[in-house]
């Protein structure tokens, strides 16, 4: 959709031209103060390397809510004063929404009552819908539908598989269906997998086709038409829209789902919505959604009422199939044992397990021997359940396995370990990671192939959102790789990290889905409960370059302003880092000595545009000025993809 800040390359070309005069940009110097090795007489570097800026902590915050909260309190008595003088008449709830400054702009329902009957004619032909009852959601049908006719936002926290994501935005879509209003709803996922699997199941469900009433879009891939009044979406997407848009009611309700994750692109949702709520879009309603986070942090930082009450939380509570929990203790006939009698000094040495160092995250080696190890005990499991012969090699309904390990080069690892020869038991071996097709993960979701057990290896993309019904045991090494960035250098890389309880609950709701499951947990139970409750917010601790190329394509106010909003707001250091990035990569130029700032250039307003890093993207950039743009599209590729996760080309990409 074109919008008044789309880049084309008539833009791009117009711009590098020869032809057109030069212009002078104030860019700031480099990290080294402008000094290199042939110069450093005439251009000596900084005597400090750290300015007292990056010293800076989050004090900001204070002093922007405070401002803000003064201006807020001048508006009201000015509107009060206003309304004392004023003859207006207010009687009913239509007359005050009449009167709400800000409410209305695009996609008001009255314009378009012709289309949507239209719409919910073709598409609801089946009176009276009635709901499965096995989901626990089902009977809060009613509570959450009334929440959201009085609140604007609404908070539901419900555990794994009880329906959320797929049902609650078809409540709505019914809701409005059967009163004959016009409704838009998108729904947000973190993952491209997810959102596209979610739209398919709910055109199942509904026997609707892709693409018609309900759709996803994925980056460059969209199955949406203009019919579509339910689309799934990422979150970088959804935040695409907002951003060109710089409002959002062009939706009635907006669903951001599994917001435990905190990535930067839901953190800077979240503030947008928050921001365009209180301004020109004050008719959308909003609900929040996940099985495992902080519900009152959410519910106090959407308090929108003069008496600072908190947003409504829903409690999704019930019946669930039983997940049992296992810890490594449980397993220990599975270790190998210690011949010498002397190395019998306890439980723990005697059954040869490893320890566990909170600081000191990895895997014992033999960890992969005891995954071999347990495979075999699902077999006797089963064998048992469904009385099937001892002598018989397995029983004839084999549960899906779901094993998670932090990274591909673990997934590889592990996947040539069940894969041996001397081993290999009839499985069929899914690996699940980001630097694979979305068309190869969705492998996840076939049925295994006759006398095959289905054992996915996966990153953290199947921790949330993802339902594979078949998965009956899950396997979890309680570790993940999270985005760090070195604040002395700025290199951002993925660190091998203890999981997160939030992350291990949500891993474990993967099973029980339609059966009793069973999640296997791979360190002590004592460990276990030392683990952290949430893991830190990424905008806590990556950098700000795109979130800060976002705000400045918004045009609003200065980054500091903005993020002084966020839930957990950055320090003020990281800001002025990623600025200076900025400034650095051509983005942003100087504006005077405020180094938490700067004026957009017109390479920022193409960064903008490109989801990559900021790196990448002024290689694709200058590839394309300087007509290597292949070369430098595959030297990007092989850097986002490989560098970035720390491996090596290999045969092991293709197992």
């Amino acid at each position: 959709m074109a919008t008044s800040n789309a880049v084309t390359l008539e833009h791009v070309n117009a711009f590098f031209s020869l032809d057109q005069p030069l212009q002078q940009l104030n860019i700031v110097p480099t990290a080294t103060g402008g000094a290199g090795i042939n110069n450093l007489d005439q251009y000596p570097p900084p005597k400090s390397s750290v300015p007292s800026w990056r010293r800076a902590g989050t004090d900001y915050v204070k002093r922007v809510l405070d401002r803000d909260k003064e201006a807020e309190k001048n508006r009201r008595q000015s509107q009060q004063n206003i309304a004392m003088n004023s003859t207006l008449s207010v009687n009913t709830l239509e007359d005050v929404e009449s009167t709400v400054p800000g409410v209305g702009g695009p996609g008001i329902d009255e314009l378009q009552e012709e289309t949507t009957q239209q719409i919910y004619s073709t598409y609801f032909n089946v009176p009276n819908r009635t709901y499965d009852p096995d989901l626990t959601i089902t009977s809060y049908r009613e509570e959450i539908l009334q929440q959201l006719n009085i609140h604007p936002v609404v908070i539901i926290q419900g555990p794994t598989g009880c329906g959320k994501t797929t049902q609650v935005p078809q409540y709505i879509l019914d809701y409005h269906q059967s009163k004959g209003i016009y409704c838009n709803i998108i729904v947000t996922q973190p993952r491209k997998i997810a959102a596209i699997s979610i739209a398919r199941r709910v055109c199942q469900e509904r026997r609707w086709q892709l693409g018609s009433i309900v759709g996803y879009q994925v980056a460059m891939d969209s199955r949406t038409s203009s019919d579509t009044r339910l689309s799934y979406v990422t979150t970088g997407v959804f935040l695409e829209k907002l951003v060109n848009a710089k409002r959002m009611d062009m939706y009635t309700h907006v669903i951001i789902d599994e917001v435990h994750e905190r990535n930067q692109d839901i953190d800077f949702a979240l503030l947008l919505v928050k921001k365009f709520l209180k301004t020109n879009s004050q008719r959308v309603k909003v609900i929040l959604m996940s099985a495992t986070f902080d519900s009152s942090e959410f519910a106090h930082y959407f308090s929108f009422s003069s008496r600072g009450d908190p947003a409504p939380i829903l409690e999704i509570t019930g019946k669930s199939k039983d997940v049992t929990e296992h810890y490594i203790h449980e397993l220990a006939t599975l270790f190998p044992k210690h011949e010498d009698q002397r190395k019998k000094t306890n439980f723990r040495q005697h059954f040869g397990m490893p320890t566990f160092e909170m600081d000191n995250p990895r895997i014992d080696p033999v960890l992969y021997e005891v995954v071999k190890k347990l495979m075999l005990i699902f077999d006797r499991i089963e064998k048992v359940e469904q009385q099937v012969p001892s002598d018989r090699d397995f029983a004839p309904s084999r549960g899906a396995v779901l094993i998670f390990l932090p990274g591909y080069e673990e997934i590889c690892a592990l996947s040539k370990k069940l894969q041996d020869d001397s081993f290999n038991n009839y499985f069929w071996i899914i690996p699940l990671h980001s630097s694979i097709t979305v068309e190869e993960q969705t492998k996840v979701f076939r049925n295994a192939p006759p006398d095959l057990r289905k054992v996915i290896i996966s990153t953290n993309i199947a921790e949330s959102s993802i339902t594979v019904p078949d998965v009956k045991y899950v396997i979890d090494f309680c570790l993940t790789k999270n985005l760090v960035t070195d604040p002395a250098t700025n290199y951002t890389c993925l660190q091998l990290e203890w999981a997160s309880k939030a992350n291990c609950v949500q891993r474990k709701g993967r099973a029980g889905r339609v059966d009793i499951g069973k999640v296997y947990r791979l360190v002590s139970l004592a460990f276990y409960n030392q683990l952290p409750e949430y893991s830190i917010p990424e905008i806590k601790r990556c950098p700000l370059t795109n979130t800060i190329l976002h705000i400045k394509k918004l045009n609003i106010c200065e980054p500091q302003e903005m993020l002084a909003y966020a839930l957990d707001p950055p320090d003020l250091s990281d800001i002025g880092n990623a600025v200076l990035q900025l400034k650095e990569a051509l983005a942003l130029t100087s504006r005077g000595s405020n180094p938490f700032d700067g004026d957009l250039t017109f390479i920022g307003r193409v960064m903008a545009n490109l989801p990559l890093d900021i790196k990448l993207s002024k290689l694709i950039i200058f590839g394309y000025v300087f007509h290597c743009l292949e070369e430098c599209i595959i030297i990007g590729t092989y850097y986002l993809i490989y560098s970035s996760l720390h491996c090596h080309i290999s045969p092991c990409l293709l197992c």
